[in-house]
């Protein structure tokens, strides 16, 4: 696997974050093959029950029907049967659904069978995604000396991390919106790859790559929000030259142009409703309140936040009791904290880190909702801004904010054990790299 993150990715005056040339021979795909098999084995603890038991993986809102045929169904046509029901949300999904029932149809699996490996399938999927960021990042910044296999280590962790956090997985269960975490990390590495060279083949892997990864509302807001908030980052720290400025335009108007191509089947009938002045399904009152909001944001503290075990706690209460639980929910904060402080002088010149550190702040922020210093602006953006009675539903649970958060984590977290397993001027930041900043490649 090659090193994605580019030349800039360095904060303006910092040092250079691309790997040293010539210091090491890359490790053959057979060590990146053998921490991908890794994570699909990690991802196959969390259904042990599943080998053992017979049944459906479902719970409320993640309630599927029980046949393949009936499942196939639901993707092939725009209305249901029955009353008229509008079937668009399906239809969102067939980037990523009908790939799997294909699979399942020539496998001649059972419903139960495929429902199992479409959960396990993305679950992994979310650990690879994790581990081809992380191992970018960290094989940007290190120094010379340091064995790619102990970045390999490094980058395995960051995988677990983002999948086994508090917030992943208690939002596994709604499924239809974990396609979307599992995809944000390699959707971010390619907004990177877009703004600095939005060639075609960039532009048309971010664009497929976002489509892919809309299977519900939220997905689509998480996705655009990293893709539009890193190239305003970028352009600001690049100081809105010119030439920075007409490769962020380029690249967005060509990804924007790949994801709604490749997102039509759903988007055009959206749009016609939009011109015609009529609904997709017949106008009903919100029922969204302030007390619904109030409600979904009570546990939503910053300490909460910072544990990623903030919710409403349906199906799953994440708060800890007990002293060693609580003590155990802080591992991950304080680790990044201890990350931070030991090596400070690496991470603060990576654009990739600096960028996370920012929505890390900002997630934490917004998912406080109601209960804290944007009670009444996050009160205001679901029930009183224009577009908040068609749209403001989607904002409703604002613990869905921290999905941005385990990233940060993980990239820091896994920087972190790279210094403690390698020698130890590995980020002691003496080293010889040549010293490449963002203003002068820009």
């Amino acid at each position: 696997m090659e090193t994605l993150v580019e030349k800039s990715d360095v904060i303006p005056g910092g040092r250079a974050t691309a790997a040293p040339l010539g210091d090491e021979t890359p490790p053959g795909a057979r060590w990146h093959l053998l921490a991908i098999l890794l994570i699909v084995g990690a991802s196959l603890l969390l259904f042990y029950l599943n080998f053992s038991q017979r049944g459906y993986l479902m719970h409320a809102d993640m309630t599927w029907p029980l046949s393949l045929d009936r499942m196939a169904y639901a993707v092939f046509h725009t209305w249901y049967q029955y009353g008229s029901m509008m079937n668009v949300p399906n239809i969102q999904r067939i980037l990523w659904s009908v790939p799997f029932l294909a699979i399942a149809k020539v496998l001649r699996l059972s419903g139960s069978q495929y429902l199992l490996m479409l959960f396990v399938c993305t679950f992994s999927l979310a650990g690879i995604s994790m581990y081809a960021l992380s191992y970018s990042v960290l094989d940007s910044i290190k120094s010379k000396g340091i064995s790619k296999v102990v970045v390999i280590v490094g980058a395995f962790l960051a995988a677990l991390i983002y999948m086994f956090n508090p917030w992943s997985i208690s939002h596994l269960w709604s499924f239809w919106m974990y396609p979307g975490y599992a995809l944000l990390p390699l959707i971010f590495l390619f907004a990177m790859k877009v703004v600095s060279r939005p060639t075609l083949r960039n532009t048309i892997v971010l664009g497929l790559l976002t489509a892919v990864a809309s299977t519900s509302p939220m997905d689509i807001v998480w996705a655009w929000f990293i893709i539009i908030t890193y190239c305003l980052f970028y352009l600001i720290v690049s100081r809105f030259k010119q030439g920075s400025f007409l490769r962020v335009v380029k690249g967005l108007a060509l990804t924007a142009g790949v994801y709604l191509l490749a997102s039509a089947m759903w988007v055009v009938p959206y749009i016609n409703a939009i011109l015609a002045r009529k609904p997709m399904i017949a106008t009903y009152s919100s029922p969204v309140s302030q007390g619904m909001i109030d409600a979904l944001s009570a546990s939503n503290t910053i300490p909460n936040n910072l544990r990623l075990v903030s919710g409403w706690g349906y199906p799953i209460n994440l708060v800890p009791t007990g002293t060693f639980p609580i003590l155990l929910s802080f591992a991950l904060p304080v680790a990044a904290v201890i990350a931070l402080v030991v090596l400070r002088d690496r991470l603060r010149t990576n654009a990739a880190v600096n960028y996370w550190a920012l929505m890390f702040i900002i997630s934490i922020l917004f998912a406080t909702g109601t209960t804290f210093i944007l009670r009444k602006p996050y009160s205001y953006a679901v029930l009183g801004a224009p577009g908040s009675s068609a749209f403001g539903w989607i904002f409703r649970v604002a613990d869905r904010w921290l999905a941005l958060v385990p990233v940060f984590y993980a990239i820091v977290i896994a920087a972190l054990l790279v210094k403690l397993v390698s020698s130890g001027r590995a980020f002691s930041g003496k080293t010889t790299d040549e010293k490449v900043s963002l203003k002068d490649e820009l």
